[in-house]
């Protein structure tokens, strides 16, 4: 996914999203680099949004079984080697909503779940549905998730370990499970994004 350039992936440690019959998707697994982790992502890179910032998207769902997230995601920047920033991820069936964060370190190999710390879950929240508005927002050290209109989790991002990601921009992202048992990505996604600087 491009749009002119808007949108940057440059870790090939992680898959593309992809822009199909209007809706963002994954493209899980990826041939090059198989893996349990190597979650679809792309974000605004370049673009100079604030530290504060809110991204949202109205859910892509059809009918389907199997491991699927949607994500979106808060200061994110990235390297051929690494890619750091917040993500917001809801499971298809409502099974859990989590806040994690990618860590950023160099990688000579796919990830591992060393890469990604948790910060906050919530299990069994409302199963998002066609059409549900996902939000997420960052204002200092606080991420707040909603769906349609109803948070369903926050996380103060400094209270983990100290670490705080301090800029970056938004973006999404997809996971379809592990390698080799991945559900067709075309099944859940993103009909459209908006991001602001708040």
């Amino acid at each position: 996914m491009s749009e002119g350039g808007k949108w940057r992936h440059a870790n090939p440690r992680f898959t593309q999203v992809v822009s199909r019959d209007g809706n963002a998707l994954g493209t899980a697994p990826n041939p090059q680099n198989p893996g349990k982790y190597e979650d679809s992502y792309a974000f605004l890179g370049g673009m100079n949004f604030p530290p504060d910032q809110y991204a949202s998207g109205h859910i892509h769902k059809q009918a389907a079984a199997g491991y699927l997230e949607v994500e979106l995601q808060l200061r994110v920047s990235d390297t051929a080697e690494s890619t750091q920033g917040y993500e917001c991820f809801l499971h298809q069936n409502g099974e859990y909503v989590s806040i994690a964060r990618w860590s950023g370190k160099p990688l000579s190999a796919p990830a591992s779940r060393s890469y990604f710390d948790i910060l906050a879950t919530r299990n069994n929240v409302t199963a998002p549905r066609d059409g549900d508005l996902f939000e997420a927002q960052i204002v200092a050290n606080i991420i707040t998730v909603k769906l349609q209109g109803d948070v369903i989790l926050t996380a103060d991002v400094s209270k983990f370990d100290g670490r705080v990601i301090a800029t970056g921009d938004p973006g999404i992202g997809f996971d379809a499970g592990g390698s080799r048992k991945e559900t067709a990505n075309s099944t859940y996604g993103l009909k459209d994004f908006y991001a602001r600087g708040l």
